[in-house]
């Protein structure tokens, strides 16, 4: 009889010590559910949806939240669409922490950058942050355009080809003879060539060398794609060799409007100027 009410009494114990292992479990489990979790989040102050060709684009970044508050931010400017850009990068890393440090709520300026870009075109700011206690990796994603430089007047500029326009100023130094009963046609002595790999028209030129400069006025159209154009300028005297600045004027998107006449309409179609930038005279024997 005393070993039956032993082996309850011990079976009893037992049972008590389970739930009661049971319940430190469950509240040890609930302790881990209540505590905060590791956690960072990104803002990128002074950054905007458009910029201007080489517009500064200054921001800063800003990483707050809970865990040890230290590690790598990094910042990375990639072009859509565009594996052959080369990306801007920028890299921040703060203190050493020690590997015993206790985690709580942080927020810190950790990047600052400054730069511009000189291409059209839409981008992608990437910025990260890698806690280096927690492991905790976060990043955020912003997307902006940088749109041509607009000039008063609404007249835009840029120096972005993307009509893959070609163009050089020839001096012609061959000589013609004519029949004393033929009119004499004058030769070409100063001309610019000019093509584009896609679709678009030469609406105007503007073409110096620092002395003179010589350009068309608005109506002028000539179909640039496939074997491109030759237009005649005047004699300026310019030199063989000579640097001369070239800036053409093109439809903005490479279409021109016609009126109700069918006729081009160069009041109503927009038009931007590219800046070629500088190019040799070119002799020709």
């Amino acid at each position: 009889m005393k070993m039956k009410t032993l082996h309850l009494v011990i079976m009893s114990i037992a049972g008590i010590a389970v739930f009661l292992m049971t319940l430190f479990g469950i509240f040890v489990e609930k302790l881990n559910d209540n505590q905060q979790q590791p956690y960072a989040s990104i803002t990128i102050d002074g950054v905007k949806n458009n910029y201007t060709v080489n517009e500064p684009i200054a921001l800063s970044v800003v990483i707050q939240g809970y865990g040890s508050g230290c590690g790598d931010t990094k910042a990375v400017i990639t072009r859509e669409n565009d594996p052959h850009y080369k990306s801007l990068e920028w890299y921040s890393s703060t203190a050493q922490c020690a590997s015993g440090i206790q985690l709580n709520n942080f927020k810190s300026n950790t990047l600052s950058l400054n730069t511009s870009i000189n291409q059209t075109g839409n981008y992608i700011l990437t910025v990260s942050f890698d806690d280096a206690i927690t492991s905790r990796h976060t990043t955020t994603l912003w997307n902006f355009s940088v749109m041509p430089y607009v000039l008063t007047g609404m007249t835009i500029i840029t120096k972005e080809n993307t009509f893959g326009i070609n163009a050089t100023v020839y001096h012609s130094h061959k000589s013609y003879s004519c029949p004393p009963d033929v009119p004499c046609f004058n030769p070409l002595v100063y001309y610019l060539t000019i093509s584009a790999k896609s679709r678009t028209f030469l609406l105007n030129y503007h073409i110096c060398d620092g002395n003179s400069c010589v350009n068309e006025k608005d109506g002028y159209v000539l179909m640039l794609e496939g074997g491109g154009a030759i237009v005649r300028l005047p004699d300026l005297h310019w030199n063989d060799g000579d640097l001369v600045n070239i800036e053409i004027q093109l439809p903005l998107n490479g279409s021109l409007v016609f009126d109700k006449n069918s006729a081009y309409d160069p009041v109503h179609t927009p038009k931007i100027w590219v800046d070629l930038g500088e190019s040799k005279i070119i002799s020709e024997y």
